[in-house]
């Protein structure tokens, strides 16, 4: 299973007082992520951001919905669990900060765990 979203990165510059202001922002990127799980493979997610990928191990876990570790990630229902989790808060846009957080967690401090 795979899904797609993007991110758009805003800038709020400050005016003369230092306030911002939704009204003055600005788009400074905007990135593109995929997130993949394998059938029958409940221990490994492949992330990409930006054509950059990285494939990373998923402990089950029955105590956290996830708990994020350099060199893996224990989530409820293993990679299923976490593919769920990212997508239903992405897709419905409550609690995508979470979201966000786990994705950029393994493309920029995780340790890549080739699938076997």
């Amino acid at each position: 299973m795979t899904r797609t979203y993007e991110r758009i990165n805003r800038v709020y510059p400050k005016d003369e007082n230092g306030h911002t202001s939704a009204a003055r922002s600005y788009v400074a990127s905007v990135d593109k992520f995929t997130f993949t799980i394998y059938p029958g493979d409940n221990n490994h997610m492949t992330v990409t951001k930006n054509g950059e990928s990285k494939t990373v191990y998923i402990e089950n876990s029955t105590e956290y919905t996830y708990n994020l570790l350099k060199t893996k990630i224990q989530a409820i229902d293993g990679a299923k669990g976490l593919y769920e989790f990212i997508d239903k808060a992405l897709f419905e846009k409550f609690m995508d900060s979470h979201a966000w957080r786990v994705l950029d967690w393994i493309m920029d401090t995780m340790k890549e765990k080739a699938r076997t």
